[in-house]
């Protein structure tokens, strides 16, 4: 019994290690709701409104109320039809949402309920990822895990609620790892890789976007090299059925998508440069945490970060000293990508955001420090069974 114990334990710490670091950070992400008993909505009156109408109708069409037969036209802005296309379908993560409306939440608080488990699927997917597809170590995968699930870039967009899920990105590169790893057994895996990439169109199109792109760029980037050319053939001749098959249904699958969302511009047109311009980010937007942080809200203060338009949208700063130590890391490990790396302390700015009664708002920063671990570690090598080893490399 004693050695049992004892063969146990480390998995058993491992375990709690891992769910006390998610507990933490939903609690200081989701801080306001937790302390106002649900009575408080993250974090805008304005967005979590409409996306909490997005979802409730979306679960209304599926139960199928009268008045929400038509998903692409929801009971709003009559007579205008194919309204929901005007913004987000949120189709990818909604089931999320429909479960808790089954056992009787009530839309307002599946709603809050969606954003918490959402974030908790974050965290565990990169978790999962990052000690599988990373190979590093349970603190580093912890760590790295806790940053990407609530960061500060991450928790400063719970208004943009669509930009919270990235777990179908997570999976979208550890199937595309497989994939490269293994192409001549990897069938399922290009089917999970385009079925969470046409998951992810249906959750949010600006992420999307962006997947989409790096992917056009890392193959590119492949393209230019042998290994990486004969590495790409190879997966083209083991499974090309696979992937000819996987891209025509996931072309068919989207199409609906795209043709709803071509007849709202042809309805309501683009959006003028001078309405955007203010939201792109700057070179500096990378450095900015907004006002209220403890350690860097004194920056807002200053040039240039006091003159930016729609500041709330340019706070995407992880901190100065885990921008540092990322960068360290990557520097160290330049010409020995594939040894372990180094512990330097991150820290990661968190926010939170508590509505008070009517329209009135304040916000609470909270400021919490995480050990990062062999957070440098991006390589894990593969032997051969004709005794040749291979680097296979993942870089996110």
């Amino acid at each position: 019994m004693p050695d049992n114990k004892r063969s146990t334990l480390p998995s058993q710490v491992t375990t709690a290690a891992v769910a006390g670091a998610l507990l933490s950070g939903l609690l200081l992400s989701f801080y306001p709701t937790f302390r106002s008993g649900f009575r408080a909505m993250q974090a805008d009156p304005l967005d979590s409104r409409l996306i909490n109408y997005i979802l409730e109708h979306s679960y209304l069409w599926v139960a199928g109320d009268p008045l929400h037969q038509a998903f692409w036209s929801p009971p709003v802005f009559y007579p205008a039809l194919n309204t929901a296309a005007y913004s987000e379908t949120f189709l990818g993560t909604a089931p999320v949402y429909w479960v808790y409306r089954l056992v009787g939440v009530a839309p307002e608080m599946s709603y809050q309920w969606w954003l918490i488990t959402l974030s908790a699927l974050n965290f565990l997917v990169a978790y999962i990822f990052l000690r599988h597809a990373l190979a590093v170590g349970v603190a580093g995968g912890t760590a790295g895990a806790w940053l990407i699930a609530f960061g500060s870039p991450r928790t400063q967009q719970l208004l943009h609620a669509q930009l919270i899920p990235v777990f179908f990105i997570l999976i979208v590169l550890y199937g595309l790892r497989r994939i490269l790893a293994e192409p001549e057994a990897s069938g399922r895996w290009v089917a999970v890789f385009f079925a969470c990439v046409t998951i992810q169109l249906y959750t949010s199109f600006y992420v999307a976007w962006f997947l989409i792109f790096g992917l056009c760029i890392g193959t590119l980037l492949a393209m230019a090299s042998v290994a990486g050319r004969s590495r790409l053939a190879a997966v083209a001749r083991e499974q090309y059925g696979a992937l000819v098959g996987c891209s025509v249904l996931t072309v068919l699958l989207v199409a609906p998508m795209v043709l709803h969302y071509l007849e709202a511009t042809r309805a309501r047109g683009y959006r003028d440069f001078a309405e955007v311009s203010p939201m792109l980010i700057r070179s500096y937007s990378w450095l900015y945490m907004g006002p209220g942080n403890w350690l860097y809200g004194g920056l807002a203060e200053l040039s240039p970060f006091a003159g930016l338009p729609m500041e709330h949208e340019h706070r995407l700063g992880v901190g100065l000293v885990t921008a540092c130590a990322a960068a360290l890391g990557l520097f160290s490990g330049r010409r020995n990508p594939g040894r372990a790396g180094r512990d330097c302390l991150s820290p990661a700015g968190l926010t939170g955001e508590r509505p008070l009664p009517g329209h009135d708002h304040h916000r609470l920063r909270l400021y919490c420090g995480t050990w990062c671990h062999r957070m440098a570690r991006a390589h894990r090598r593969r032997q051969r069974p004709d005794g040749n080893s291979e680097t296979i490399c993942l870089r996110v």
